[in-house]
Order: C-alpha cells, then sequence, then structure tokens
C-alpha cells in the first residue's frame, strides 16, 4: 500500500469514526422526538375521537395512554424532544 493509499484509508476511517459519534451526541442533546395523536373517524378530519400523547422518562420515549378510539384517520404533531437527565425533557 503506498503512503498516499494509507492516508486515504486513514482519513476515510476517521470519518466514519467521527460522525458515529456526532450523531450519538446530537441525539444525547437534542433527545427522541414525541408526538401527539389526534384520531378521527374518517378523512375529513372533522369529527375527533381519539387522542394519544407521547411521555418521556430520562431519555426514553413511551407511548402514552389512548383517550378514546384510535383509526386510520389522524394528524400527528411534534409535541418536543425527550432528553436523558430529567424527567419530560421537552423543549
Amino acid at each position: 500500500m503506498t503512503k498516499m493509499t494509507k492516508r486515504a484509508a486513514f482519513l476515510a476511517a476517521a470519518v466514519v469514526a467521527v460522525s458515529g459519534m456526532t450523531s450519538s451526541v446530537i441525539a444525547q442533546n437534542y433527545g427522541e422526538p414525541m408526538y401527539a395523536k389526534t384520531y378521527y373517524s374518517d378523512a375529513t378530519l372533522s369529527n375527533q375521537v381519539g387522542f394519544k400523547m407521547d411521555g418521556c422518562n430520562n431519555g426514553r420515549v413511551s407511548a402514552g395512554p389512548l383517550i378514546g378510539t384510535s383509526t386510520p384517520y389522524f394528524t400527528e404533531e411534534y409535541i418536543g424532544a425527550c432528553r436523558r437527565g430529567g424527567l419530560g425533557g421537552y423543549d
């Protein structure tokens, strides 16, 4: 292997290592996304029949209880990020 090929291989490995660490750091700092879902009776989205909101416990997102009925017709709204180090962790 030539000196230039070794250097290119080293740089490629370094880029892969740093990009993996960066995504891990970003996930820790910004947390996992949480959503609220509102369920409707049909595709017109005019009659609400259910609701569910994600919860957060020390960086872990969990689905909250369903209130009402779930259907294939829903809207989903981003409600914040769940981060480690505290309860809630909303934006």
